[in-house]
């Protein structure tokens, strides 16, 4: 049982929770009337709510007045990469959010299927966003903004002056340091980037970073990314 439910607007008084919430508490976890909860609206606020009734639209919940929950650090992460297939992208998401990463970009590369990426961002994987937030005790949604073309990207990024990577097998290996400017990695799609898309990055001061010695699938590697960025740039102890 996930320890808080994701719910946009916290104000305190009664509220009908979204249908799917409402059926996953009613029929799968058969929570009754007076059951507590706590809820996040991944903007920092936390309530705790009490499960008044299950009606035909929805659970109708009566909040406390919220509090505004620990804040996260000031360590922007992002990690734009080519998404991979099906459950493998919600493992990229739902982890990724685990280790926290502020911002999924969506990224079409010169070898991504033509499939994989969607014009616009899934409702299903917004809610996994919510789901491993929750699971996780972070108090922010991770950003999930709309797909972008790697070269657009890539130039917006290089321009604002802040840090970035891409994957690369043989790539630098850095040591974790203090600071709180945002920081970027780039993963390419199965087969990695092309030749041009590597000396587009190297032309931007993009620098290859070190993923381990062997081929990684996209979502081991954007793991594995994740967890670097957060080494490189770990979070200060909560108050």
């Amino acid at each position: 049982m996930a320890d808080r439910y994701f719910l946009p607007e916290l104000q305190a008084g009664r509220h009908v929770l979204p249908a799917p919430l409402s059926r996953h508490l009613g029929r799968v976890l058969r929570l009754r009337p007076g059951a507590r909860l706590r809820f996040f609206d991944g903007k920092g606020g936390e309530a705790w709510g009490e499960i008044l009734g299950f009606a035909p639209e929805g659970a109708e919940v009566l909040l406390d007045p919220p509090s505004v929950a620990v804040p996260e650090p000031v360590r922007e992460l992002t990690l734009a990469f080519s998404p991979p297939k099906g459950k493998r992208m919600e493992r990229c998401l739902a982890h990724g959010t685990e280790l926290g990463i502020g911002r999924f970009q969506v990224l079409r590369f010169e070898r991504t299927q033509g499939w994989a990426v969607p014009r616009r961002i899934p409702d299903r994987w917004k809610r996994i966003l919510e789901s491993a937030a929750g699971q996780c005790g972070r108090a922010v949604l991770p950003e999930l903004p709309p797909p972008r073309e790697f070269g657009d990207f890539i130039e917006d990024w290089a321009d604002s002056g802040r840090e970035c990577w891409f994957g690369e097998r043989g790539g630098e290996r850095l040591e974790s340091r203090a600071g709180s400017e945002p920081l970027c990695c780039l993963i390419g799609p199965e087969g990695g980037l092309t030749e041009r898309e590597r000396d587009l990055c190297r032309a931007k001061g993009i620098r290859p970073l070190d993923l381990g010695p062997h081929v990684l699938r996209v979502e081991t590697a954007v793991l594995a990314a994740a967890a670097l960025l957060r080494h490189l740039r770990p979070a200060p102890p909560c108050p």
